[in-house]
């Protein structure tokens, strides 16, 4: 029966919300906040430079060689988390298991102040093995019981080089483990506990016995022999985890297990509008028939087959060997008919046999088969059946979804949608299913909400979580993982759905990043295989350990010292969020700034740069080259020379004609048989500049402009290169559906996803769009023109304005070419003469912004076919007199790596206040170097590797910073001692 303190509790509950609607949305998170206890533990530490993982990593140096370093510290074990190196050879490959092991064993018995435990009590539990890489996990017994996340794992590559090592020992458990209570004892006492009703609710017959670790506070760790039962209860919907003391009886640790989608409040005002993106007509994909008493399926595309003549009779639900859908408040989707021979039968899903939401989450859950299929084909949990209840109205619908080993959907109501009628809600609640096959459990700090939405944003390709959650609302949901959000300040202690956006949004900025580098869908594989199979190989349980095992999975060449090939991007997206990341110590490491558009001078164009041998190599002589390509052409080898800067080199490109467009890379070796390029990772990517005195842009390949600025804050609609996407709303266009050249396809557009009104356009703030830097020093006329199209005339606010604005002083500061709220009908050509605005020209740019900063309104703007003619000189005077150059403002710190002093050059456009300093890993100040008044023109400082009170700074990776009025930029540099 229904315990009486729970009535009680309800009650309680009610009088905090009346005169507000009963956000049944919200009761889960609720509940769950009043009934779990949380388990008292630290977060992991990072020890990059501190006195144990520096004794560690020489410890393991004296034993391999090579270089090694501690990632990260389990304050509750007192032992290295993570210790990664440049790869001992311990074997001549790797070839299974059972060898694996066996090497495993012998690294953990030469390691012993690592690995604080007899080998009886290090039991085998996983060895992954993907992307060349092999994982011994280990599970620590204490007197043959389980310690909980009392794990060590060592990691090999193929070629039998040793690549990672990690423990999470407990060295000084003191513990009896003899319960004095019995399982059945704890399970009473689980269940007295929570709510639990007889008549519907059970505790699960099996418990395990575990030691359970937890944060003793100044006593250090305290160890609890515990069981673990597991409580199912309706209502509230959950599966109680609960960790009970065995000796005591006192409850040290529970959580739900029942993983909800989404919570909200319920809204008034807005038109229900469940189908945000339309319909569109798909494959059913998989689907078993019964064709005349033989079961059938249908292939990837829809297409199926089986054999007889005449004609048999076809009957079918949705079902397929991935997925149940079940109508949880009606009859299930049905279809009959008959086939005969020689004409084909086309059987149509569609609702006079079925659902929206039962074919959406059959559709949906088939979908991410496929998608595994690409990604990881060997992992068999995307190949399994699970069953999909749709229409559910019961326990806490409307306004959710959940996953308990099934995955459920509420049918619309209250304000909310339907949410087996948003596949992004689906591709979610599917992803718990799969932390869970990957971890056992849902792992801390948010992590298996925040993997459940990379699960959905990988497909959907949309960083809104649940857009349309809430009826007549198709331009929010309920997260977005485009997010500023930083570890540990929004992770640690926060809600779980709220943390595991920052997980989310590291996962999503790397996408981004790799998509503009290789293309949406080698971008999207790429973000997917490091995310899956980084996942399988450590088996992370926090979010710091889920970016170290995105590296980990990224390396190609079993040395996380000399980074990885994507590395430049997931360090981006770590220092995003404030992760910590493996730094780079070994390896060439060239610094370029990249050269500008520029004119035809008739000494060609000087290529600079900085090499540099990390770990006290040094370059080999001749080896450094640079490579230039004209128009697509074949590359050409050019030997770079010392240009008689430390570490610099030079070498020319000669002179082209106006019109060219040239791209370059820059590669060298060191004599430890390093070998690097600019970019990292060229010649995939390329530098590139444009060569005249006309520089015209039709916007159909990546070039040198920049989307986004420093102070942007538009969740949605944010400019990209893309093909638009026509969009109506009333009768009225508000995104044109194609680009204004001819023959072409792509422009600059603020979202080009999206084909329904608000899916994709500017939402909560601005975005920015800054055109090349341009030096036009010594023009005689210059002029601009590009064509625009601007929609802002419709929705709940009209007064946002489009912006352009012109700089003279490479970004300094900006004088307005175009402010209006005036919509444009078509394509529509500006034309402004530049010298007008600024008649003694110098370093220009344009930056067009599209804001709805306001009320919702419907803004969309595309930017198309830029075009920008200079005279210099006077008439008669040849075009090679053009000067066209790019100004750094920032330079990159030299010598890099130093020990202890390096010098840091820099440049002001005017004179005016600036601040220099230099920062931590974690953002914090170290130390000022500049702060007040300079006059324009070329600065330098020297930093002596110390803080502001004087004292030496440890060995590693510093940011320097320069800040301005109008304009922030920063760099990274290395002290190794």
């Amino acid at each position: 029966m229904r315990r009486h303190y729970w009535s009680l509790l309800i009650a309680f509950c009610c009088i905090c919300i009346v005169g507000g609607p009963l956000a049944l949305a919200y009761e889960p998170v609720d509940y769950n906040e009043t009934i779990e206890i949380p388990l008292a533990t630290r977060a992991p530490e990072s020890l990059r430079s501190a006195g144990a993982g520096l004794q560690i990593a020489a410890a393991i140096e004296s034993r391999y060689g090579g270089s090694w370093r501690v990632h990260s510290w389990n304050p509750l074990a007192d032992s290295p988390h993570y210790i990664y190196g440049g790869g001992a050879r311990l074997a001549s490959q790797v070839t299974d298991a059972t060898q694996l092991e066996r090497l495993a064993r012998q690294v953990m018995t030469e390691n012993p102040d690592i690995f604080r435990a007899s080998q009886q009590e290090l039991v085998l539990h996983a060895t992954p093995h993907a992307l060349g890489k092999w994982v011994a996990h280990f599970q620590q017994q204490y007197r043959g019981i389980d310690v909980w996340q009392g794990r060590a794992l060592v990691a090999f590559a193929d070629d039998g080089r040793l690549l990672l090592l990690g423990s999470d020992i407990h060295a000084d458990i003191d513990l009896d483990v003899r319960p004095t209570l019995t399982l059945a004892d704890a399970q009473q006492i689980a269940s007295a506990d929570v709510p639990f009703d007889e008549t519907t609710d059970r505790v699960e017959a099996d418990g395990d016995l575990l030691i359970l670790p937890v944060d003793g506070g100044e006593d250090g760790t305290a160890y609890h022999l515990v069981y673990r039962v597991q409580v199912h209860t309706e209502d509230p919907l959950a599966i109680w985890v609960t960790y009970v003391d065995a000796h005591d009886g006192s409850i040290i640790w529970r959580y739900n297990d029942v993983h909800f989608m989404f919570e909200g409040t319920a809204t008034s005002d807005v038109q229900p509008n469940t189908y945000c993106d339309g319909h569109s007509w798909e494959p059913a994909r998989y689907l078993r028939l019964n064709v005349g008493g033989q079961v059938v399926y249908a292939d990837i595309g829809g297409e199926w087959t089986a054999p007889g003549s005449g004609s048999a009779a076809v009957s079918s639900s949705l079902v397929s060997p991935y997925v149940v859908v079940n109508n949880y408040g009606g009859a299930e989707a049905s279809y009959a008919g008959t086939v005969y021979e020689g004409t084909p039968l086309d059987l149509v899903w569609d609702n006079s046999n079925s659902r929206q939401d039962e074919r959406d989450v059959f559709d949906a859950v088939n979908d991410m088969h496929v998608f595994f299929q690409d990604v990881a084909p060997e992992f068999t949990y995307a190949s399994q059946s699970i069953t999909a209840y749709v229409n559910r109205t019961d326990g806490y619908c409307p306004g959710n979804a959940w996953w308990n080993g099934t995955i459920n959907f509420c049918a619309a109501g209250s304000g909310y949608a339907n949410t087996g009628e948003i596949q992004g809600v689906v591709y979610h609640e599917h992803g718990h299913g799969i932390q869970d096959a990957i971890l056992g459990w849902q792992g801390d700090q948010g992590l298996g909400e925040g993997n459940s939405d990379i699960h959905a944003m990988l497909y959907t390709q949309d960083p809104i979580v649940g857009r349309g959650f809430y009826q007549g609302n198709c331009t929010t949901g309920i997260r977005n993982a485009d997010n500023n959000l930083i570890y540990p300040d929004d992770v640690i202690g926060q809600q779980i759905h709220y943390a595991g956006q920052v997980i989310c949004g590291f996962h999503w900025d790397a996408m981004v990043e790799l998509q503009s580098l290789f293309g949406r869908d080698p971008g999207t594989l790429m973000t997917a295989t490091t995310w899956h199979y980084g996942r399988v190989l450590l088996q992370p349980t926090t979010q710091p350990d889920q970016v170290f095992a995105t590296f980990f999975a990224d390396d190609d060449d079993g040395n996380l010292d000399n980074g990885t090939p994507n590395y430049d991007v997931y360090a981006q997206a770590a220092e995003n969020h404030n992760f910590p990341y493996p730094e780079v110590i070994v390896g060439v490491h060239i610094t370029h700034a990249g050269h500008p558009y520029t004119g035809a001078p008739s000494g060609g164009y000087a290529i600079d740069c900085i090499a540099e041998s990390l770990n006290a190599g040094e370059i080999l002589p001749g080896t450094m080259m640079l490579h230039y390509s004209i128009n697509g052409g074949g590359f050409v080898d050019v030997a770079m020379a010392a240009s008689g800067e430390p570490d610099g080199y030079t070498g020319d490109i000669p002179n082209q004609a106006y019109g060219t467009t040239v791209t370059y890379y820059i590669s060298g070796e060191d004599d430890q048989g390093n070998y690097g390029t600019s970019p990292r990772n060229a010649p995939v990517s390329l530098h590139y500049f444009q060569v005249g005195d006309e520089f015209f842009d039709d916007m159909e390949a990546d070039t040198a402009w920049i989307a986004g600025a420093l102070d942007d804050n538009a969740s949605t609609g944010i400019w990209e290169r893309g093909v638009p996407v026509g969009t109506e709303y009333n009768g009225h266009v508000i995104q044109i559906g194609y680009d204004h050249s001819d023959p072409g396809t792509a422009c600059y557009v603020t979202g080009a996803s999206g084909g329904t009104a608000g899916a994709n356009d500017v939402d909560g703030g601005k975005t920015t769009l800054f055109s090349p830097l341009v030096d036009l020093t010594g023009a005689t006329s210059a002029q601009v023109t590009y064509w625009k199209w601007y929609s802002n005339a419709w929705g709940n606010n009209v007064d946002d304005y489009w912006r352009v604005d012109l700089s003279n002083d490479a970004g300094s500061t900006w004088t307005s070419l175009e402010y209006t709220d005036v919509i444009t009908t078509a394509w529509t050509e500006m034309t402004f003469d530049l010298l007008s605005y600024f008649p003694d020209p110098g370093v220009m740019q344009l930056r067009f912004v599209a804001d709805d900063s306001g009320q919702g309104s419907l803004v969309e703007a595309c930017i198309d076919d830029f075009t920008l003619v200079a005279v210099f000189g006077t008439v008669g005077v040849d075009d090679d007199e053009l000067s066209v150059r790019l100004i750094t403002d920032l330079a990159q710190n030299a010598p890099n790596p130093f020990n202890p002093r390096t010098e840091i050059k820099f440049s002001l456009e005017q004179a005016g206040a600036a601040n220099l300093s230099v920062f931590d890993m974690r953002g914090r100040l170290v130390k000022t170097l500049i702060d007040g008044q300079l006059p324009a023109g070329a600065n330098q400082v020297v930093w002596d590797g110390t803080t502001n009170e004087g004292s030496p700074v440890a060995t590693g990776m510093y940011f320097y910073q320069l800040q301005t009025d109008n304009k922030t930029l920063k760099k990274r540099m290395m002290l190794i001692k």
